[in-house]
């Protein structure tokens, strides 16, 4: 491994272990790839040349065909992802519709391709993929993992208190239910993620500066993983408030 290999890979390793950590604090930031963009490969270096900590990914599966970040013939599967992904960035893996046997394939091969400890899996839970079945998997407990539910999944659900993940997402309309939100994954010493793409489209968000004021008060809240397409004006804000380095 050269020198900037090494630069490379502690940084990751870095990043993965603070994500991992809720009383490393600060605030990390996802760039989502958006998988109906016409320039998809373009926007995936574009990501991966902006100054997030991560990418966000979704992939889907169509015909039958491998689990994809879009569609037709500029689709990447996950070797693409991985290959372009390098070692100074995390990756968010999303996964379409999936049940338990998909996560577990999907996490089989972070570990076959020495990436497991660069990835996290958001596992969307479902009729298909349900709690009491997925911390029985293997898997669950090789990979970093965010659980995403609904606000009313992660309020009431009794088994949901026990359960300890690095990171929680749940999507809200409003700053009441984000604070409840936040009082569950605080006394659970878990992250909250926040998708910012979601959050101006639910707050009607104008221009630039009212999308300062939401980033400003989800920070000052508690919130510590923000996703958002086009990160740049995240990361400056961020820069602005003394949030991020440089």
């Amino acid at each position: 491994m050269n020198a900037f290999s090494a630069v490379k890979s502690c940084r990751a390793e870095r990043l993965w272990h603070r994500f991992r950590s809720y009383k490393d604090g600060g605030v990390l930031v996802f760039a989502q790839v958006d998988p109906a963009a016409h320039t998809l490969e373009e926007d995936l270096d574009a990501a991966l040349a902006s100054n997030a900590d991560g990418l966000e990914i979704s992939l889907a599966r169509h015909d039958g065909l491998d689990w994809r970040l879009g569609h037709g013939t500029q689709a990447l599967v996950l070797e693409d992802i991985l290959a372009k992904l390098g070692e100074a960035t995390l990756l968010c893996l999303k996964l379409e519709d999936a049940d338990l046997q998909d996560y577990a394939a999907i996490a089989a091969q972070l570990h076959d391709h020495g990436a497991a400890q660069q990835t996290i899996l958001q596992v969307r839970l479902s009729a298909r993929c349900p709690l009491a079945a997925l911390v029985k998997e293997p898997f669950f407990h090789s990979v970093a993992v965010i659980i995403e539910t609904p606000l009313e999944v992660l309020t009431t659900e009794p088994n949901m208190r026990q359960l300890h993940v690095p990171a929680h997402e749940v999507d809200f309309k409003s700053f009441e239910e984000l604070n409840k939100a936040l009082f569950i994954t605080r006394a659970k010493q878990a992250r909250l993620s926040v998708d910012v793409t979601k959050c101006a489209a639910n707050f009607s968000v104008l221009d630039l500066q009212h999308a300062r004021v939401i980033w400003q008060s989800l920070v000052d809240a508690g919130v510590t993983l923000i996703k958002a397409q086009n990160p740049d004006n995240l990361l400056k804000a961020l820069g602005d408030w003394g949030l991020r380095p440089g």
